[in-house]
């Protein structure tokens, strides 16, 4: 006897198509870019056909790996996750470490013999350690607080942004 699939089973195996399909193009997409970073030789012509074939390796390792897939192996195990809530407060610290990338890239800070390398990584690493310590704090601290400390260390990376922003201004 056939199980019947279910709108759950559905959304579960389209979630996965997708998440499986673009992760594995970005991978490839990737190792296509660094080739051509590493040599310029390669005609345009191979870097199109590179991508092409990436796309339709993405389509089916996307389209294989979503038919294992139903709603009780894959997207309640996702929701129920005690994981899921830490994954997604990896968010923000990414947003303000691009944003913060965006800005130093605007600027021309080669002129101030600056290494802007080194001010991204300093700030990006910054956020991503502020949210480690809270990270930190949540495992050792098992007492109820109130909601403002529990989201302290959003006001902490935002302040850091805004100081690291004024800090980049400074050398206009």
């Amino acid at each position: 006897m056939k199980n019947k699939t279910t709108s759950k089973d559905l959304v579960s195996r389209i979630l996965a198509f997708l998440t499986i399909g673009i992760t594995v193009f970005f991978i490839l997409s990737l190792i296509v870019a660094g080739g051509r970073e590493i040599t310029n030789n390669i005609p345009k012509n191979y870097i199109i056909l590179a991508i092409i074939l990436s796309v339709f390796l993405a389509l089916y390792i996307g389209y294989k790996a979503s038919r294992f897939v139903n709603y009780e192996n894959s997207l309640k195990k996702v929701v129920n996750s005690q994981l899921l809530p830490y994954a997604l407060e990896l968010i923000l610290p990414v947003i303000f470490t691009s944003l913060f990338y965006i800005l130093v890239d605007s600027k021309d800070l080669y002129d101030y013999d600056v290494e802007a390398e080194y001010i991204i990584t300093l700030v990006g690493t910054l956020f991503f350690f502020t949210l480690f310590i809270e990270w930190l704090r949540r495992k050792k601290d098992k007492t109820d607080r109130p909601i403002f400390f529990q989201y302290l260390y959003i006001i902490v990376m935002f302040f850091a942004f805004i100081f690291s922003v004024w800090y980049l201004n400074q050398f206009e």
